[in-house]
């Protein structure tokens, strides 16, 4: 598995596409947040992730942890839960890269 991460528009999809074989999961933190505010745990969120077949992936996802800390409890759950889920799947992946303007950078 490859985690590929990054702020919003840096070409993380891009990237994430040139592994030929590899399936992409892209806006993996999107699928946090749909199940943060359906009230489902981290455990809950990171079971499901397991079952998407992930060790022949290349999974996109957001930072979300920088930046203004939101108001709303919720938003802060997910922000919270996302970083949580994402450190777990980069202990797990093989390989680890941040995009800065489309620009990747391995992490790990």
């Amino acid at each position: 598995m490859i985690l590929i991460v990054g702020g919003m528009a840096q070409g993380k999809t891009e990237f994430a596409n040139s592994f030929k074989n590899l399936k992409v999961i892209d806006d993996l933190h999107l699928f946090i947040k749909d199940r943060v505010y359906a009230g489902k745990s981290e455990d809950e969120i990171m079971s499901e992730i397991l079952l998407m077949d992930i060790d022949n992936a290349a999974i996109v996802a957001n930072e979300v942890g920088c930046g203004i800390v939101p108001i709303d409890k919720k938003e802060r759950d997910y922000r919270e839960i996302c970083g949580r889920i994402l450190i777990r799947l980069a202990k797990m992946a093989s390989h680890v890269y941040r995009m800065v303007l489309g620009i990747a950078e391995e992490v790990k």
